[in-house]
């Protein structure tokens, strides 16, 4: 199926430690499809570097329709290691809602809308830490999942699309003081500097990331999942 459905992936380049990674997001609807906001430090899936990462992830549907939200800490030498749990967000792929990573020597935080949804500390987040070494950096991205996790994906519910509205970073000084460092608004039309596109298979294999997907149109950031002769562009993506 890699030939036959692609996907999409944007993210930045230079690694960040500590602070908080903001980023307003409506997620990709629609069974058997992941749509997220991670943070990842670079070279993870190899096996000779501890696997750093921090989800917010839509995974699937629930019976009654809604969009499921996972949140997950992911590590290990080599990883990956998962720390998931499934939290109550409700509209996540009808509406924008502002999703957070607060990351701290102390704590990992995730909030919606500025309402904590899930704060880890301890051994887990010490060790996650110490192996951090320069940070992580965002990443966005769309995929197929299947029946092991996402759950039943059809090409033929395609075009979807996450939007992104903005991304923000602020850097951490000491407990409870972050410090506004920048904010992406993608009102350029085109890729920032500073980011880059995804260009290789998604995680289980079902698609092919391709940087004609990342659309930056009506200032927002749009990650298209589509059948590969789906070509996406500013005119062909329906507003959010």
């Amino acid at each position: 199926a890699t030939s036959t459905v692609a996907g999409a992936e944007l993210a930045t380049s230079s690694p960040l430690k500590y602070g908080k990674f903001e980023a307003s997001i409506q997620y990709a609807g629609m069974d058997g499809v992941i749509s997220s906001f991670f943070l990842w430090k670079p070279g993870s899936e190899t096996s000779t570097v501890y696997w750093n990462e921090l989800d917010f992830e839509k995974d699937g549907i629930t019976r009654n329709g809604d969009c499921k939200l996972q949140l997950n800490l992911i590590n290990g030498m080599p990883g990956p290691e998962n720390h998931e749990q499934l939290v109550n967000v409700s509209k996540i792929c009808t509406e924008f809602h502002t999703y957070a990573f607060e990351w701290t020597p102390d704590y990992a935080k995730w909030t919606v809308d500025g309402v904590e949804v899930r704060n880890m500390t301890g051994s887990v987040v010490d060790e996650f830490n110490q192996h951090v070494e320069d940070g992580m950096t965002f990443h966005f991205n769309v995929w197929p999942g299947d029946s092991t996790f996402g759950g039943n994906f059809s090409m033929y519910e395609l075009p979807l699309y996450q939007y992104i509205d903005w991304v923000r970073y602020s850097s951490y000084s000491g407990p409870g003081n972050f410090t506004l460092q920048w904010q992406e608004d993608f009102t350029r039309g085109s890729l920032p500097e500073g980011w880059f596109l995804g260009a290789w298979p998604s995680p289980l294999g079902h698609s092919m990331h391709r940087p004609e997907n990342v659309v930056f149109t009506a200032d927002m950031a749009v990650l298209a999942l589509t059948q590969t002769w789906d070509v996406p562009t500013a005119s062909s993506i329906p507003p959010p």
